[in-house]
């Protein structure tokens, strides 16, 4: 983080994919709230027993969005996902393009909850930076309620952040990323919320 902070950055976009980008409900339209049309496309990922597809759904226009917002070189993207560094597959296949290049962070998988080490992945990447950048987090899984606080996630994994320095958005998963939430993560990311 902090020699992503020497380059210039200010901002820090924490994005999980799957339940956020990656919506899982396929049948029917989405609620008026949430981005509509969705389109599909499969996308391969190598797992310990082999070649698998997948098939994702995500909206085109909130991957316009996303690009609008990361053709900003002061803000960063932080992949915080269970794709780890197949991340990069699915940013070919949904046309991600950051201004700058996205960060994966890895972090240890445990057995049973393929979310569980993400606390330790961001906290390695924050280690040492300096206070004060703005972190938009958006997970549906790892924030969620039944985890437990979410302003205890939040200080064990950016222990040395500003708690009023994050801002947190769990959407629900079966739609991702709501229009509110995403004009939230613009605004907080480019400065017009204050903090």
């Amino acid at each position: 983080m902090r020699a992503c902070q020497d380059a210039g950055v200010r901002a820090f976009l924490v994005l999980d994919f799957d339940g956020v980008l990656n919506s899982f409900y396929r049948r029917g339209t989405f609620p008026d709230a949430m981005f509509w049309p969705v389109e599909q496309t499969a996308v391969p990922a190598t797992l310990p027993d082999g070649e698998y597809e997948f098939v994702l759904q995500y909206a085109p226009e909130l991957i316009e969005r996303l690009n609008g917002l990361l053709a900003d070189e002061s803000v960063q993207l932080v992949w915080l996902t269970s794709w780890q560094v197949q991340i990069r597959r699915v940013e070919r296949a949904l046309g991600i393009s950051p201004g700058r290049r996205g960060i994966v962070l890895t972090y240890p998988v445990g057995p049973y909850d393929n979310q569980s080490g993400k606390g330790e992945g961001l906290r390695a990447f924050q280690d040492g930076a300096l206070p004060g950048a703005r972190v938009a987090w958006v997970d549906d899984d790892f924030l969620a309620e039944w985890r437990g606080p979410v302003a205890d996630t939040v200080a064990a994994a950016l222990p040395t952040q500003r708690a009023e320095d994050v801002l947190t958005v769990c959407p629900n998963p079966d739609y991702g990323l709501s229009r509110a939430q995403w004009d939230a993560v613009e605004a907080w990311l480019r400065g017009e919320v204050a903090g």
